[in-house]
This record gives C-alpha cells, structure tokens and sequence, in this order.
C-alpha cells in the first residue's frame, strides 16, 4: 500500500490547526512535510510513514525519542512535540522545524565547514550522541550531514550567526542493554553504507562503537566536501580499508566474519565437547566450514579502478587529509584518524573524544 497524501494529511491535521505545507524530506521508511502551527505560526516538521510496512519501524523511532524525552535534559536530539500510535490511526510524529541539515548546507552554499565550526560542531554533536550512549543506553545508528540539521538558517548567509545543530532520524536507534538485539540486528537497516563502520559491513556484532566511526566520517565530509568512503559493497569497502590505512582487515574481525557468515559443516566439529577437545586440540576452521561463502579477495583491477576514479595517485588517509594550515585544522585531522580505527575496541567513546579534545566530560 502507497504513502498518505497531502490532502489526507491536511484533513487529518486540520482539527489540530496545523496546516500541512510541502514535503521537506524523504528517509528509508518516512515522508517529511512541512506545517506551521495556526495558533502560533510555529514552523513544523511532521513526519510519516511513507508505506504502512513501514509503520513498526516508525514506531519504534517514537518508543526511542519518548525514552530520551524522559531522560530530560538539553540532550541536542530532536524534541518530539507530538506523535500518535498506530492503534490511533495513521502514526505521525510532530517536531520543531530547523534546517537545513549540513548537507544541504554545503550544496547550497558550495563550500564546506570552516574548520573552527566544524570542531564547534563536533562537540554539540559529541554531547547529544554521548548523552544517548550513557544517560539512555542507544545507538543512534546513523550519524550523517543530513541527520544533522542547522537550528539558525541564517548561518547560511553569514557565518556570524551560531552553528549550533540539532540530530534527527531516530529511525536506526538500538537499545544497547538488549544485547540480542546488538548481535543480531538486521545490519541492512542501520546506517548508511558510506557511514557505514566495518563491522556494520561485514555483518558482525554491533556496539555503540560505530557511531564513532559514522562521526569520522562525518567529520571528514564536512572538511573535505564529499564522502570518504564511496563503496559499492563489502568488497569495495574492504578495498578502501586496506589502501586508505596501510593495513590488512585484523585477523579478529576475519575470523568472526567467518564464523558468521559461512555455514559449519558440523557444529560439534567447530566447539566440540570438552571431552573430545582435549583430544582433538583446535578445531581446524578452513576444514569444518564450507568454502562458497569466504569473504571476497580483492581484485587488482578493482583497487586500481576505485583508486583511479575516487582517490587520485597511491595515497593513505594522512596524506590524503593534506598539510593542516592552522591549529584548529590539525585538531580535525587528529578528530579523524582517531575515530577512523578498523578495529572497534581500538576507537575511544564520545565521552573520550570529549575529555581529550574539548576537556570537557
């Protein structure tokens, strides 16, 4: 079944004295419009499902951003301002109206982030992620410049007035006391592939951990003007990984992805009873799991093609930042290269990242 229309919606929201505008954005499962409040000419954000099976999920952002409201707070997350369950009719969830997001910001404008706001961003940023992290235990999931948003337009003609941001789009946010949900949530539905953190690609375990890697790359976007990683894929990512930091994918993560993603021939094979093990010794892994999924090798052609078409000449990620020209410039880079680790646990958590570059916790 299709997506509300404009009528309906200004039907449905007319007894609530909102007049329902144009459609201001698009997500993976929802429809933003934009509406003013006739009481107090209120700019709105209203948000919707964009197709009914979309609703669980739809719901599930609403549980999440009611579970950070009671936590109260300036947390820099999204007020929400008004929703309505599906038992209630058609879900939507009412917000403050600010923008654009950072994104946008740079298209229209056709520049990138100065330097000095970009850290002062960062922290803002920092504070809100790390207040979902440890006050209301979720991962936001997929941190990007289109999930943060401007709160004063007007930075957009003069860089004099604040950069303050707000973070939006709840709709990947995972509870981190549900470990079962961590090990097993379905990958696909969270983040964004250039956002993506190599565990997210490779279909492993997930921690609060790739919110820092989604932060590096944020980051390195709003520095640099376009995407750090542009990846087809699990191949391509791994490809980039392996250039960009001089380095092979750690032993740790292979092994896990192997176990995960290649069926055992025999489970009693891959954790034998102690009994038998003390016999048997380490299983031998390349002979208990079957060898038509082994992740992918690869290819030259492919590394010299991305190489060619993303990257320029043979680079890593040090020189590719460039030379810093001023102090706030360097502070970047070292926000980068400290958040950009392969390795999960190897990545320091946003209240780190707080206490070692803005002494602040």
């Amino acid at each position: 079944m299709g997506s509300i229309s404009a009528d309906e919606l200004r039907t449905m929201f007319s007894p609530l004295r909102i007049n329902v505008d144009i459609i201001i954005g698009y997500g993976a499962a929802s429809i933003v419009y934009s509406g003013v409040s006739t009481r107090d000419q209120r700019k709105l954000a209203i948000k919707v499902p964009s197709r009914v099976e979309h609703e669980p999920y739809f719901m599930k952002e609403i549980e999440t951003l009611k579970v950070i409201k009671k936590a109260g707070g300036n947390t820099g997350i999204t007020d929400l301002l008004m929703s309505r369950p599906i038992e209630e009719g058609i879900p939507f969830m009412i917000f403050h109206q600010y923008g654009p997001s950072l994104f946008d910001a740079m298209r229209e404008t056709n520049r990138t982030i100065s330097p000095d706001h970009i850290l002062q961003m960062t922290r803002m940023l920092l504070q809100a992620i790390d207040f979902m992290h440890c006050e209301v235990k979720y991962l936001h999931g997929d941190i990007k410049p289109e999930n943060i948003l401007l709160k004063d337009q007007r930075y957009l003609q003069s860089t004099n007035f604040s950069p303050e941001i707000v973070v939006i789009d709840l709709g990947s946010a995972v509870s981190l006391d549900n470990y079962k949900a961590m090990q097993n949530v379905n990958q696909a539905l969270i983040g964004t592939k250039p956002y993506q953190a190599p565990e997210q690609t490779m279909r492993l375990a997930l921690t609060e951990k790739i919110d820092v890697w989604a932060l590096g790359c944020t980051i390195f976007e709003l520095y640099r003007g376009w995407p750090l990683f542009q990846h087809n894929g699990l191949e391509e990512h791994l490809v980039i990984l392996q250039w960009l930091f001089q380095r092979s994918i750690p032993s740790t993560m292979l092994f896990e992805y192997y176990r995960r993603n290649v069926k055992p021939v025999d489970s009693d094979e891959l954790d034998p009873p102690p009994e038998k093990r003390a016999k048997t010794g380490t299983p031998d892994y390349d002979a208990i799991y079957t060898t038509n999924c082994d992740l992918p090798i690869p290819q030259q052609a492919m590394i010299d093609g991305l190489k060619a078409i993303h990257y320029g000449p043979e680079i890593d990620l040090i020189r590719y930042l460039g030379i810093p020209r001023s102090d706030e410039e360097e502070i970047v880079h070292k926000l980068i290269i400290e958040t950009l680790k392969i390795l999960p646990v190897c990545r320091p958590s946003l209240r780190e990242l707080l206490r070692d570059f803005f002494n602040s916790v």
